[in-house]
């Protein structure tokens, strides 16, 4: 028996992003700040996951759709999202894109960051942004 899932805070779209310490992950983040901008879903916390944050997990698991949007092929918001027990419904890989992993990377490409939130789009219906989203 499925359960009924509640509306989340999060709206109907969450995404969550490893940051990691390169400039794939710096761009993932930058990515998914501008889509929660443009009201095309809402941040998670990926450390509220990992930390085991019974509310974090229960307003995830209520969204429509889980975005994880990863620097590398390390994939670490999809394996912490899954090992949560949380389907990620989409999922972006910044190297998949033809960026080059660098750490510590300082400067972040305004057309790379531009070039990821089409990757995501390209997955997503627009739907708004939860109430907590903004």
């Amino acid at each position: 028996m499925r359960m009924t899932k509640l509306p989340s805070s999060f709206g109907a779209t969450v995404i969550f992003t490893c940051s990691g310490a390169s400039n794939v992950g710096r761009i993932a983040e930058q990515a998914a700040v501008d889509m929660q901008q443009e009201g095309l879903g809402c941040m998670g916390c990926l450390a509220g996951i990992g930390s085991h944050d019974e509310n974090i997990r229960v307003e995830a698991r209520n969204a429509e759709r889980i975005v994880g949007i990863d620097g590398c092929a390390d994939a670490c918001s999809r394996k912490a999202l899954e090992q949560a027990g949380l389907d990620v419904t989409d999922h972006v890989v910044v190297t998949d894109l033809g960026v080059q992993k660098k750490t510590h990377a300082a400067i972040l490409d305004s057309t790379i960051i531009a070039r990821v939130k089409n990757a995501v789009k390209a997955r997503l219906e627009t739907v708004p942004a939860g109430p907590f989203c903004s």
